[in-house]
């Protein structure tokens, strides 16, 4: 959301823009899905204050939920990579800080529509990618393209910047 801040501020600084992931809030799709079943992650987390209560002491099985749902590669995940996250988000205000990112995204959405509406769209090429049981874009992979398939996301990458050079 910063990346998209930037340029449609600054939209001459930007040759092309490569999106992962993530419904950007004001659009059509995000307003269309922010609601659904599978991204019901984002109203828990926006409520910051009980969503912290309620997973503070469970970082890992709260994590260990969306990494086992939403990972097609499950060797990505070893136990020492959860237990480091587990770690990180346990650490204080950890969880507090990642939640209020989901509770600013109607703020997001609010200022995206705002300024599309004065200024029309971003000017910029962009390209999305995601993963292929998702999108059916980067393959082996789902939620967590850099984890799942690193040299997959890396050549995706390099894919979208020749396809936008063109």
């Amino acid at each position: 959301m910063i990346a998209h801040a930037y340029i449609t501020q600054f939209p001459d600084h930007i040759a092309s823009i490569n999106w992962g992931e993530f419904p950007l809030p004001g659009t059509t799709y995000y307003d269309d899905m922010k609601h659904t079943g599978p991204l019901w992650h984002f109203d828990f987390q926006a409520q910051t204050d009980i969503a912290v209560t309620l997973v503070t002491g469970r970082e890992k099985l709260y994590l260990k939920h969306f990494y086992d749902r939403l990972t097609q590669n499950q060797s990505a995940f070893t136990n020492e990579v959860v237990d480091f996250y587990t770690t990180q988000y346990s650490a204080a205000g950890a969880l507090w800080a990642a939640f209020t990112t989901y509770r600013m995204f109607e703020e997001d959405a609010k200022h995206d529509r705002e300024w599309r509406k004065k200024n029309g769209k971003a000017g910029v090429r962009a390209m999305i990618m995601s993963g292929e049981h998702v999108f059916m874009t980067a393959r082996g992979c789902g939620h967590y393209l850099p984890e799942e398939n690193p040299e997959g996301f890396c050549k995706g990458l390099g894919v979208c910047g020749e396809k936008m050079r063109q």
